[in-house]
């Protein structure tokens, strides 16, 4: 890091919550002392904080942000440190994971437990969350379960069990009112994201497509390599905006789950700092028990 540079410092609290209270702000304040601080403003009183800070010659910022998200992790509290650049922290990409994300619910999940098979399905999980199966093999298998199934379940999904979080369409209109390019993607079925991409306003969307065979699920999946997953599908997003950024940075602000914070995709706080700030906001999604696993 050279000297002199600039950097903000953003934490962003459940809405609401005042969990940015005075003991919590004074912690932050040591953390941060022998470190010139430009200026510090309220994003939103007890929500959400911003100070603007120097680096000193040869200071590594990222232990610094280590220290205070340490400091932290008990709360429902996001940190970002990033380059205070001026419009280069105006994020051109956001990648979005789909479910417990944008939407409230785990699609197969909940396609499980409306066609009896709940039980089967999570012991599935369960092995790939301990890394006793990779992510393409747990797919399949579980898929595979849902072989003889009427095509006509998926839209009876749909329709009576997905709703959006709360001010998803918000978050991303306001990143594509600022000029950001917004993907969604998933490690579930294309069927959801297609549905969900058009009804928020996404730009393009990628999952894995199920196969249906005289109207009926076939139990596989259109052959991918590898299988689409957030983590795969995030470099394509970000080449592409790299390829029509016309030289500028290609700043990325991405989204993921499990979330340890509660906090809502549409509030003005977390608008303010994904819009023009951080290149991760962990806390989309609520909490709640279905956005504590791996897909």
């Amino acid at each position: 890091m050279t000297p002199g540079t600039n950097h903000a410092l953003v934490l962003t609290g459940a809405p609401g919550a005042a969990t940015l209270d005075a003991a919590t702000m004074e912690t932050v304040r040591l953390l941060l002392t022998g470190r010139e601080v430009i200026r510090e403003r309220w994003l939103a009183p007890g929500d959400a904080w911003e100070a603007r800070l120097i680096a000193e010659p040869g200071a590594d910022v990222v232990p610094l942000k280590h220290r205070i998200a340490e400091a932290l992790a008990a709360l429902p509290i996001d940190v970002n440190l990033v380059p205070d650049e001026g419009e280069h922290r105006r994020k051109h990409l956001l990648v979005a994971d789909m479910e417990s994300t944008i939407i409230e619910q785990e699609c197969l999940d909940e396609l499980a437990d409306y066609i009896g098979l709940r039980p089967q399905i999570a012991a599935i999980t369960e092995r790939a969350m301990r890394g006793e199966l990779e992510f393409e093999a747990a797919i399949k298998e579980r898929v595979g379960l849902l072989k003889g199934l009427h095509a006509g379940v998926l839209d009876d999904l749909y329709t009576m069990r997905v709703t959006l979080m709360p001010g998803a369409q918000t978050l991303i209109a306001t990143m594509r009112a600022n000029g950001a390019y917004c993907a969604l993607v998933s490690g579930g079925f294309h069927f959801f994201t297609e549905k969900i991409a058009a009804r928020v306003g996404f730009d393009s969307e990628q999952a894995n497509r199920l196969d249906i065979a005289d109207g009926r699920i076939a139990g596989t999946v259109a052959r991918a390599s590898p299988a689409v997953s957030p983590t795969t599908t995030a470099p394509r997003w970000s080449a592409a905006v790299t390829a029509t950024s016309k030289g500028c940075p290609c700043a990325i602000a991405r989204t993921s789950s499990p979330a340890p914070s509660s906090i809502r995709v549409g509030d003005p706080p977390v608008l303010r700092a994904t819009a023009t700030a951080p290149v991760l906001v962990r806390s989309l999604a609520r909490a709640s028990p279905r956005s504590g696993h791996a897909r």
